[in-house]
């Protein structure tokens, strides 16, 4: 399996929390590549390389992608958190000695400094000690029928889409600076969506002053049309109403419909009840090693509104060695597995709640949890 099968989502906002001269330094062996793909390097050292083109470039790579330049942009992204570029500076330093941070640096900025001299720390430290922030996605279903054909919106429509979404930001405290980078991966279309979120007001320190900064934060939203199943998916860091925006947004443009996609049940959790531990089996998807089920959520009907929650290394052993029985699935909740991937060490935590929320690590983890999910029956079939 080729490694790039889990780096098909770069998210774009750490591009543009990078210095121009470190992004520069660090996109420049793979100079030749993007000038092809249509990404302009300009002649001053310190200017800026245009996030936006390279976002759109990241975000469709082809078979040339180097996987090398596609690694370092992931880790230096999953890496980007204070405490663990802390500890990372700090084996850093241990290894290079004569390495010296700029204190005034970025957490980016920091890790791009590191990934350009000594790569396999920063992937070293990543596997020993990151944990990675859960991705969860919410799932629409269409009532209608499948479409027979499906053209990616140009150029013009997306504009339009950007003005309907800035409408709504801007009567919503987030401004209009709605920008939407679209790539098509076959039967999957995705939305990246960067937008600002409320304004902040933080205290500062500059030249060991204490002033107050005001600003308005800069987030990345996703959302995908999977043309197989005629559904949205949509991962948002904001309210209700945001994903409401994009649902609508999305189906008015693609279908001339603003209510295209519906909130209906796309996630059961019947195949732990009657496959039992082979609904779990994953031979027959490319890049899955292992499943596990390590825990359980059971709503009980005690009148009480009662729960228990069954947590195991591997809940069906447990449940076998008491003897017990897995519980009706319409009294199941959530379920969390433990997924093996191939060549990948650690293992990854995968919840699926109905009706339609499925939580996972990482944005490239779904090409195989899609799989997993719709091979083993976990997606209502009475939904298709």
């Amino acid at each position: 399996m080729a490694a790039n099968k889990f780096r098909q989502f770069i998210q774009p906002d750490i591009l543009t929390v990078i210095a121009p001269e470190r992004l520069r330094s660090l996109l420049s062996p793979y100079q030749e590549y993007l000038v092809k793909r249509g990404l302009v390097f300009p002649e001053a050292p310190t200017a800026a390389i245009s996030c936006t083109r390279l976002s759109a470039i990241l975000a469709q790579p082809d078979e040339q992608v180097p996987s090398q330049m596609v690694d370092a942009l992931y880790f230096i992204s999953a890496m980007t958190d204070t405490n663990a570029v802390d500890n990372l500076m700090a084996a850093a330093k241990s290894a290079h000695p004569g390495m010296e941070f700029n204190m005034d640096a970025s957490d980016a900025d920091i890790i791009v400094q590191i990934w350009l001299v000594d790569p396999d720390l920063v992937t070293t430290r990543h596997a020993e000690s990151l944990v990675n922030t859960p991705k969860s996605f919410e799932y629409y279903r269409s009532r209608e029928p499948k479409p027979n054909t499906f053209s990616m919106p140009d150029q013009a429509t997306i504009k339009e889409m950007e003005v309907a979404m800035n409408h709504w930001f801007e009567r919503n405290r987030r401004g209009r600076n709605c920008r939407i980078i679209t790539a098509d991966h076959g039967n999957k279309f995705s939305f990246l969506i960067r937008h600002g979120m409320p304004m902040l007001r933080r205290r500062s320190i500059r030249n060991d002053k204490t002033e107050t900064i005001l600003y308005r934060p800069e987030v990345c939203d996703v959302a995908f049309y999977d043309r197989s199943q005629n559904e949205l998916g949509v991962r948002a860091m904001g309210t209700k109403g945001e994903k409401n925006l994009y649902r609508e947004t999305i189906g008015y443009y693609l279908f001339d419909n603003y209510h295209y996609f519906q909130e209906r049940q796309k996630i059961t959790l019947n195949p732990l009840e009657i496959d039992g531990v082979n609904s779990l089996v994953c031979s027959d998807i490319d890049g899955l090693e292992q499943v596990t089920l390590t825990a359980i959520n059971n709503r009980l009907d005690d009148g009480c509104d009662g729960y228990v929650f069954h947590k195991a290394k591997d809940v069906f052993l447990s449940l076998q060695k008491q003897k017990k029985s897995m519980p009706p699935a319409s009294a199941l909740t959530m379920a969390i597995f433990s997924m093996k991937l191939t060549g990948i060490e650690k293992p990854r935590t995968l919840t699926i709640q109905p009706p339609n929320r499925v939580t996972y690590q990482r944005d490239d983890e779904s090409i195989v949890v899609d799989e997993f999910l719709d091979k083993r029956g976990f997606i209502d079939q009475l939904v298709r």
